[in-house]
């Protein structure tokens, strides 16, 4: 069976070992004791300041911050996988170091090793925007195959199927979210920016429009069924839905953003794809 909590211990002890050697170097701690001198105060500042400033001014910010995930979270895949690759390459060049090189025990090498692989596999991450949603279809496929073979195959059949099990759900889940992933982060970065616009818009300029109704809007700010919960309690979220224009109302408007978002990403991820390939036909 594969030994799950040995697998963290080796992640854990492989990222600590970095971040130690890397804060151990010179140049990096007098960089850090710098960058801390200088950020740290002056996040305090900037936060300070916020806290006096009109609750208007904090909407607004997140307004916008709204309006920028709904119509260009497509735009953060690359970075978000070069991120996650980063940090792949340096965990799992630091744990194959333990296992074939237990005797490397200088920091140097260590940083040395464990950033050249960071790099190159951030890069090579970020190069490709199916990367990131193949791998977490690899990690879904090892929890949902792991829980497969434990409660429907252990009674029945030896241990070494379990990795068969993992096997089969980690090709089959990686293969769907190589092909849908890209949508659903479309989809969910619409949907949470539809979600900060109309919320942020009821706030900002709705309430204040309507006076005294203005505090019927509540009644959907508030609104936050469970999710889980959601097939037992529909009849009540269904009552509460269509109990209000002013539940209803914002509702609407939500899903109507979360589609037009939705479709903006695809054909700006669309437009993109296109001007890359004329950019290579231009180069050859």
């Amino acid at each position: 069976m594969p030994d799950v909590s040995a697998a963290n211990e080796y992640v854990v002890g492989a990222y600590e070992k970095f971040s130690t050697c890397l804060s151990s170097l010179d140049p990096v701690s007098q960089a850090l004791d710098a960058a801390n001198s200088v950020v740290v105060p002056a996040v305090q500042q900037a936060s300070d300041a916020m806290q006096t400033l009109p609750a208007q001014v904090g909407n607004a910010g997140v307004l916008l911050l709204g309006l920028i995930i709904l119509f260009y979270a497509y735009k953060l895949v690359r970075p978000l996988n070069f991120v996650a690759g980063a940090w792949l390459g340096v965990t799992f060049s630091l744990i194959l170091m333990t296992i074939f090189a237990p005797y490397v025990t200088a920091c140097v090498p260590i940083v040395v090793v464990g950033t050249a692989c960071g790099l190159l596999l951030g890069v090579l991450a970020a190069m490709s925007r199916i990367s990131m949603f193949l791998l977490l279809g690899v990690v879904a496929g090892e929890i949902v195959g792991d829980l497969v073979y434990k409660a429907f195959l252990a009674p029945f059949t030896p241990p070494y199927v379990a990795y068969a099990s993992i096997g089969f759900f980690c090709v089959v889940l990686a293969a769907t979210f190589a092909h849908l992933g890209d949508f659903s982060w479309r989809l969910g970065g619409a949907f949470l920016g539809a979600y900060l616009v109309v919320v942020n818009t009821i706030k900002l300029v709705l309430m204040p429009a309507l006076g005294d109704d203005g505090h019927k809007f509540l009644a959907f700010l508030s609104f936050k069924p469970d999710v889980t919960r959601a097939i037992d309690d529909a009849a009540e979220i269904s009552e509460t839905v269509s109990s209000s224009p002013f539940v209803y109302g914002p509702i609407a408007a939500l899903l109507l953003l979360t589609v037009l978002g939705t479709w903006a990403q695809g054909r700006g991820l669309r437009q993109a794809t296109v001007d890359a390939d004329m950019q290579r036909l231009v180069r050859k």
